[in-house]
């Protein structure tokens, strides 16, 4: 007997697939470094889910990805910026976007949420490696607190003062946080970060030579740059060699071992060349 399909058959299977637009960080940042940030000369997209990832290069203000309903993935945005001789630049830390589970009425990547979608990802690539299914990715993907982590994350970033290191989410322990995800867990003290301290932007400007005094330094992860306009202080970590910049030639590794003993290595930033 033939089975006929009518159109109430089929539109549950295509309401499963929708087009998000997410809007990306401006660019400049706003800031008082506004005016020194380098010139945009694209993003790099990397959207990654339990399947596959994908890159692209964009230089639009806005991402729409095409995905089925609930089925969660990361976005990266990276801002590809320009150097004094026109070549390309990756410096700043990327902008992400958590979907489903930052979906506001105008979903928006931001600077806040990149830490997170980048360990999204992480664990999504790292389950590829390993030969997890791609359900079992998804499942334990859905099973971590990614709301609760966000809403931590930026209520530490808020809260930071004067008188302590800035709270960077980028030197969270990546290790201890991918384990506790790939157990389903969410322990909010995974999210701390230790062994930070304040250097001063002065004492780095003077001990570099630098010959370019008034331009500022400024940090990879974006939203600290703020703090360090009104601080003059950049947080790092201790025996964790780090790249700031002067913005848009030079940068400087710094390695802390103690207050006393501070090491600073003077360099280009490097240039930006394509994935093959």
């Amino acid at each position: 007997m033939a089975v006929g399909i009518t159109a109430c058959d089929i539109v549950p299977e295509l309401s499963r697939e929708e087009t998000i637009r997410i809007e990306l960080p401006e660019w400049p940042p706003q800031d008082s470094f506004s005016q020194s940030y380098p010139e945009l000369s694209r993003w790099k997209i990397v959207i990654t889910k339990a399947t596959s990832q994908t890159c692209c290069y964009s230089d639009k203000s806005f991402v729409e990805v095409s995905v089925e309903k609930n089925e969660p993935f990361s976005l990266l945005a990276y801002p590809i910026t320009c150097l004094e001789n026109n070549s390309e630049c990756s410096y700043f830390k990327p902008a992400g976007f958590l979907y489903p589970w930052i979906l506001p009425d105008s979903p928006s990547a931001t600077w806040e949420q990149g830490f997170l979608a980048d360990c999204m990802a992480k664990f999504f690539r790292d389950s590829q490696e390993s030969c997890n299914s791609p359900q079992e990715s998804a499942w334990k993907i859905r099973t971590f607190n990614w709301k609760k982590a966000q809403e931590v994350i930026e209520a530490k970033i808020s809260e930071t003062s004067a008188d302590k290191p800035f709270y960077n989410p980028w030197f969270i322990n990546y290790s201890a946080l991918l384990e506790n995800l790939a157990a389903s867990e969410f322990k909010q003290s995974l999210l701390n970060t230790t062994g930070c301290y304040s250097i001063s932007t002065d004492y780095i400007k003077a001990a570099t030579e630098t010959s370019s005094q008034t331009s500022p330094i400024l940090s990879s992860f974006i939203p600290e740059n703020h703090f360090i306009s009104s601080t003059n202080q950049i947080t790092v970590k201790k025996n964790t060699p780090y790249l700031i910049s002067t913005v848009k030639k030079y940068g400087i590794i710094v390695t802390f071992k103690s207050s006393k003993n501070i090491s600073l290595a003077f360099i280009y930033l490097p240039i930006y060349i394509e994935d093959i």
